[in-house]
């Protein structure tokens, strides 16, 4: 449905993913019809101490 790999999705599902590439946000969005703010939340790293250290997790409310 979306062309995209089924490992991709599988690791976006569990949370293992260790990177996103634009093209599938692209994908994820306009199957999903949203934007990307609906499908990312911005999340500080606050167990390593950086403050400029950040993570993306997924927006599940």
């Amino acid at each position: 449905m979306t062309g995209l790999n089924r490992g991709t999705l599988t690791r976006l599902y569990h949370e293992t993913a260790e990177r996103l590439e634009l093209d599938v946000l692209n994908e994820l969005c306009r199957y999903l019809d949203c934007s990307l703010g609906e499908l990312l939340e911005y999340i500080p790293d606050r167990t390593t101490g950086d403050e400029n250290s950040s993570t993306l997790a997924s927006n599940e409310e």
